[in-house]
C-alpha cells in the first residue's frame, strides 16, 4: 500500500485530490477541506489523518516525527511519499536503521520499505 504525507499547508490550493487513498496531511484550512472531500467521497482510507504540524520545529522535523505514526497506522505500507520536504542527510541518515530505501522526488522524496508487512500478518488483511 502506497501512503502518501503531505507537509504543505498550500498544498489544497493547487490540487483537487491526494493522489492515494491513504494519506496524512498536514493541518491547514485548504488541507483539511480537500481531507474532507475526500472523505465524502469515499476516497480516503480509514486510517488517514489530518494532523498538526505545528509540534515541529522544522519539516525535516515533521517528516521524521510522523514517519512512526503512519507506519504504525498503515502497517503495511509499501512506499510512503513526502510531499513538502526533500530528502536530506538528516533524513536519511535516521532512517537508515527503518529497513527502507530513499530516493528524491521532485516534490519530496520517497521511502520504500522492504518486502512484507511492517507489522504483524494480521493487521495487513
Amino acid at each position: 500500500m502506497k501512503v502518501t504525507v503531505i507537509l504543505d499547508p498550500a498544498y489544497g490550493l493547487s490540487n483537487d485530490e491526494i493522489p492515494t487513498p491513504a494519506y496524512w496531511i498536514v493541518d491547514s484550512s485548504v488541507n483539511r477541506a480537500l481531507a474532507g472531500r475526500m472523505h465524502r467521497r469515499s476516497a480516503a482510507n480509514p486510517n488517514s489523518a489530518v494532523f498538526d504540524g505545528s509540534l515541529f520545529m522544522s519539516l525535516t522535523d515533521a517528516a521524521l516525527g510522523i514517519f512512526p505514526s503512519v507506519a504504525e497506522h498503515h502497517g503495511c505500507w509499501t512506499e510512503m511519499e513526502f510531499i513538502g520536504v526533500g530528502l536530506n542527510d538528516q533524513i536519511t541518515a535516521s532512517l537508515a536503521g527503518e529497513g527502507v530505501r530513499l530516493a528524491p522526488t521532485q516534490a519530496g522524496f520517497i521511502a520504500t520499505s522492504e518486502p512484507g508487512c511492517q507489522t504483524p500478518p494480521w493487521r495487513c488483511a
